[in-house]
């Protein structure tokens, strides 16, 4: 117990310096870059009709040269199922189960950018 005190005295009797270096040279310039939302596109794929207890698939295509980075579905019936929601080469893919009963439709829908 004794090291232990002796040893927070010596801490507490140390001197902290508050003084900076100077600042060095600046560096050379990075290549541009940032986020240029000009280069996003939303693609809303087509309505695809799913009956009472159907299943169906539906895309959204990317623009060309443009490349998928995220994406997903939409309904308004809550009784549907999606089994696989995934990017492939060149958009979005959805597969739908319709649980609810009733006929509806829902869509697929894709996040791209351009180079």
């Amino acid at each position: 117990m004794v090291a232990l005190a002796a040893l927070l005295l010596s801490v507490a009797s140390l001197s902290v310096s508050t003084q900076s270096s100077p600042a060095g040279a600046d560096g050379a310039a990075g290549a541009p870059g940032g986020f240029d939302p000009d280069k996003i596109s939303y693609v809303l794929g087509p309505d695809v009709k799913v009956g009472a207890t159907g299943s169906k698939n539906a895309y959204a295509y990317c623009p060309d040269g443009s490349v998928i980075t995220g994406g997903g579905y939409s309904s308004l019936l809550a009784g549907i199922a999606f089994s696989a929601s995934t990017p492939d080469r060149t958009g979005w893919h959805v597969i739908a189960f319709n649980q609810s009963g009733t006929p509806t439709t829902f869509n697929a829908f894709a996040v791209c950018v351009s180079p």
